[in-house]
Parts: C-alpha cells; structure tokens; sequence
C-alpha cells in the first residue's frame, strides 16, 4: 500500500488530474492562471500536464505514490540544467492552448523570479506536491520526500499556505525568506541532504 515508484508518461494524466485537485485553491497558482478571473479545472490540468511532460524528460524527477494500480500522491522535482529548447517550446505551445497566452508568460516571469531567489547552484526543486485525500493522514507525503531527498544535496520549496509550513519543517526544512509577488506571500524553505543513496 502507497508504494512509490518513477512515473511513466500514460500516468502523466492522472497526475495532472490529482494536481488540479489538489492545487484548485493554491492562491499562487490561481494568481498565475486567472489573475482576477476564475481559472477552469480543465484549464489547470491541462498547464499540471504540459509542466508534467517537460519534467518527464528527465523521468527520475517525476515520482508517484500507489495504491494497487490507483495513484495517491505525486512529488515533482526540478532544478539543474533547463530543458532543450525545443522541449521548452513545445511546453509553451502547450501551455498557451490549455491556459492562455497571459498565463504561460506568468509562469515564465515566476520561475525567473524564483530562480534568482535560490542562492546556491545544483539544488533539487521541490516543483509541486499532491496527495489525494484518500492517502491522507498515512505518511504518503513523507514516503514521497523521503524518496526524493535520495537523490542527496540540498533541495529548495516554496507555499504560499502557512498550514504546510509544520508539515514541511517536521520533514528537515527550515524557513530562510518570504517573498510577496503580484500580491501573494510566498514561503522559502530549503533542507540538505549529505549522503546520496538513489533508490532508482
């Protein structure tokens, strides 16, 4: 039960699924895909799902929790070197037909941004977190970050919801920054990890 493994790509779908779920009232990405409008559920899903194919290409940032053959949790890990161009085009394409123009320049502009604000080179990025409600309360976010911090470094994770700031810091992180943008309050969190163990 609640077995972690590396995503495969006709799993993408139902992460992004779990994703629009799960971040529906994340005030940071409703900032980003509406601004002042309402942001659709198809419309979140489809941009989880054009950030999810970019990240599958390097298919050990991409990891999902089970139960049986059902998905329960997913954590998505970035950083390092940028994608290809031609992988960051396609992303833009995709993000632009299911979210718009304005929103695929929001999240360009955040990420820029984001990135000036991490401070050291080669950190593992904390992308997004989901756990279904189901898997709730069973240490299924734990399993997650446990087998993501394998990977050993230092990782890197922003919220904008003060009620993960205990989870997060019961997991090793530490707060070292705030950041407000467009209005919202963002949260910086950061961990190292020393020893590298990969389980993958």
């Amino acid at each position: 039960m609640n077995n972690p493994r590396l995503l495969v790509a006709n799993e993408i779908e139902a992460a992004s699924a779990l994703f629009a779920k799960s971040f529906a009232d994340d005030v940071g990405l409703l900032d980003i895909l509406g601004g002042d409008k309402p942001v659709r559920p198809k419309s979140m899903q489809g941009w989880f799902r054009a950030v999810l194919k970019l990240v599958h290409m390097k298919p050990d940032n991409l990891i999902g929790l089970f139960d049986g053959d059902t998905l329960t949790g997913v954590i998505v890990l970035g950083g390092g070197k940028p994608p290809a161009a031609m992988a960051q085009l396609k992303w833009l394409i995709a993000s632009i037909s299911s979210a718009g123009f304005l929103q695929a320049f929001r999240t360009i502009a955040h990420d820029n941004m984001r990135r000036k604000r991490i401070r050291a080179e080669n950190v593992n990025i904390i992308e997004f977190v989901a756990v279904a409600r189901s898997a709730r309360g069973q240490g299924a976010a734990t399993k997650l970050f446990d087998v993501a911090h394998k990977q050993g470094g230092k990782f890197w994770l922003e919220t904008v919801r003060v009620e993960n700031l205990q989870i997060f810091e019961r997991l090793g992180y530490h707060e070292t920054g705030r950041h407000g943008e467009r209005g919202v309050l963002y949260y910086i969190m950061e961990k190292s990890v020393s020893d590298k163990n990969r389980v993958f």
